[in-house]
């Protein structure tokens, strides 16, 4: 509801200078005006200064509503943005039956190649040689799995959720694999980094050559007691934005937090 004028004329006055105390100052001539006379002494009549008025009103209003309609224009962008986001992020969102797409041609053209997980262990078997070979040709390669190290704890941590490996034996069983694959891709080239998790990531998460634009980020979620194949797994490319970046800087900190797993 429209504040009465002389509320807006008092608050006016009672805040620090700007221009509505330009509105409440005229106001408050021309009703002296009228109220004593004034208007006689230069000439004008009561109808004239009435009529000043009202236009004055009438601007004042005019004003307000171009406002309004600025503040309802910047609240629409922001929603045509948030809906922009959301549709980018959900035409990417599918359910892959065996986990991560095949990623074979995409590791040996790689020129980074970021990676973080609990072991990545059939993203690892299915794709040593092509990461082998973008290792061999230069490339920037950064693992980390969580640490194989049973007294570190985080493997207990992991079979607590998981309904797929529940047996701590297992799981060590697993990273061992896996270790040996990326000691296998460590020794195919000089730029890679292998590094241990201290903690199990809500996800895993790969990055292939996440700055350029053809980029593309694959997040598959480790949830609480599911079935391997009921994993939600995530494409992202760069157009999808906000979530892009959020999931580029979350692999990125993982990466930079992890201590050495195999020293460099």
């Amino acid at each position: 509801m429209k504040e009465p004028t002389m509320k807006r004329v008092v608050r006016a006055l009672k805040a620090p200078f700007r221009l509505e105390h330009v509105f409440a100052i005229t106001v408050i001539i021309v009703a002296l005006t009228v109220v004593l006379g004034w208007h006689k002494a230069i000439g004008l009549e009561s109808d004239d200064v009435m009529i000043a008025l009202l236009g004055i009103l009438g601007i004042d209003m005019l004003v307000e509503r171009v406002g309004l309609l600025r503040r309802i224009r910047s609240n629409s962008d922001y929603v045509r943005e948030a809906m922009g986001r959301l549709e980018n992020s959900a035409r990417g969102f599918t359910t892959y039956e065996l986990g991560m797409p095949a990623l074979g041609s995409a590791f040996t053209t790689g020129r980074e190649i970021l990676m973080c997980g609990i072991t990545l262990g059939r993203t690892l078997t299915s794709n040593v040689a092509s990461m082998r070979q973008s290792a061999a040709a230069g490339a920037r390669i950064r693992v980390a799995i969580i640490d194989p190290d049973p007294e570190a704890g985080v493997i207990e941590q992991s079979c607590r959720r998981s309904l797929v490996i529940t047996s701590a034996e297992d799981l060590k069983r697993h990273l061992d694999v896996s270790v040996g694959s990326l000691k296998s891709i460590r020794l195919a080239g000089r730029n890679v980094e292998l590094r241990k998790l201290s903690f199990v990531p809500p996800y895993s998460i790969i990055a292939v050559d996440a700055d350029e634009p053809h980029g593309r980020i694959y997040i598959e979620w480790y949830c609480y007691k599911i079935k391997l194949d009921e994993a939600p797994a995530l494409e992202l490319v760069p157009s999808d934005g906000h979530w892009y970046q959020f999931f580029l800087r979350q692999v990125r900190s993982m990466l930079d937090g992890a201590d050495e797993l195999i020293p460099t």
